[in-house]
């Protein structure tokens, strides 16, 4: 395609690129859904720059990184972030920057990780060669369960076919085809069901490096949900009953009456929603952060009766208090606590409101509630 990429380079999916004005260093990891130089367009004219990131530089989920910007050797470019827009000018090496506009953060060291070189930067010849049998095992049964997806279908197409006795007409497939479609979206949850207790089983929280399997189980599940799950599934019971049992048994705990429109829950085991939360489109619980090729997971819990908008994300041993409402497109960093009765907006989220109200607002209510129920029975009263 054009990019230049360094040695041991790590892609794991991007948009709007253009790949002849990609530079990669050695050892740099782009993660999932990044934006990376995306066209500019004014005036009728379109305009792609050059972007480059340099050695070990690491860039995280749904970030932006727009076209023109060069990011050295050693940087973190964390979860929903757009590095370009980083107040205190272009960034250095060794940098960790998060959020929008972009906050120097403090990163941990490589020694309280308590991890080595050798299953992360640099592996040995025999564990790289391990990665690709499994990776490429991964990708082979994740085309066999697409594949055993569309085959029943036709399988079951050919039934009715037969058993009209080739005189079925388009009125009894129009009729039928719901059922098709239901029972292909049966199917691919209960694939990625199988796969996720067999190959995984329990999500538990720890640190664990790239070169193990524990990532290699953990990403094949993940395509598996995001191919199946996610594509045959979830357009069909998003916002229903279903959603919450589908997702109950992939190991969430969630509450009462839940609104699940269409989650994303990383490590379904290690979350935790209470009663009528209302999760809009796209909105995360991601229980896992990936920094120096370090997969580390931990619990996630949110309260009763809390809202998330579309595209928010909430990290690990992040608490969320009873009647909290995050706005979209926000992000609760690792381990924040929300108090209750709170709102919050803005990557990383800050407090904008608060919806508890106190004792006089109360008071103020009940009143005008009892005079609105005084109100409507005299009148009533006087139409009878």
């Amino acid at each position: 395609m054009g990019a230049r990429v360094g040695r041991q380079a790590e892609i794991s999916a991007y948009e709007n690129v253009c790949a002849e004005r990609l530079t990669l260093g050695n050892k740099a990891f782009v993660a999932d859904e990044v934006v990376l130089g995306a066209s500019y367009v004014k005036n009728g004219v379109m305009t792609r720059q050059a972007i480059s990131l340099g050695d070990r530089t690491f860039v995280g989920n749904n970030s932006v990184v727009e076209g023109g910007t060069h990011l050295p050797e050693d940087v973190l470019v964390g979860i929903l972030t757009l590095p370009a827009a980083h107040a205190g000018g272009e960034a250095v090496s060794g940098d960790t920057l998060l959020g929008c506009p972009p906050l120097r953060i403090r990163r941990r060291t490589k020694e309280r990780l308590g991890v080595q070189a050798k299953t992360t930067y640099n592996p040995p010849t025999w564990l790289v060669f391990a990665r690709y049998v499994v990776e490429g095992l991964g990708f082979l049964l994740l085309q066999l369960s697409l594949a055993t997806c569309f085959a029943l279908l036709y399988v079951a197409m050919v039934c009715i076919y037969k058993g009209g006795n080739g005189r079925v007409g388009l009125a009894t497939y129009l009729l039928t085809l719901p059922l098709l479609v239901m029972g292909e979206a049966l199917i691919a949850a209960a694939s990625t069901l199988f796969w996720k207790w067999t190959v995984i089983g329990r999500y538990r929280p720890g640190s664990y490096p790239l070169y193990g399997t524990y990532v290699w189980r953990t990403e094949f599940v993940e395509r598996i949900e995001e191919n199946l799950l996610h594509t045959h599934a979830y357009p069909l019971i998003s916002g229903t009953v279903w959603m919450q049992l589908v997702n109950e048994a992939m190991g969430v705990k969630i509450g009462r009456r839940a609104y699940l429109e269409f989650p994303y829950f990383c490590e379904p085991d290690l979350c935790t929603v209470g009663d009528y939360l209302n999760m809009e489109r796209t909105a995360t619980l991601q229980a896992h952060l990936f920094q120096d090729r370090v997969r580390t997971t931990d619990y996630v819990k949110v309260g009763d009766h809390c809202s998330l908008g579309a595209d928010s994300v909430v990290l690990l041993r992040a608490k969320l208090g009873d009647h909290c409402t995050l706005s979209s497109m926000s992000l609760v960093l690792r381990s924040e606590e929300l108090p209750p009765h709170t709102q919050w907006h803005g990557l990383p989220a800050i407090k904008v409101a608060s919806t508890k109200r106190t004792d006089t607002e109360q008071f103020d209510d009940e009143e005008a509630l009892r005079t609105t129920e005084e109100a409507v029975d005299a009148a009533g009263r006087l139409h009878l």
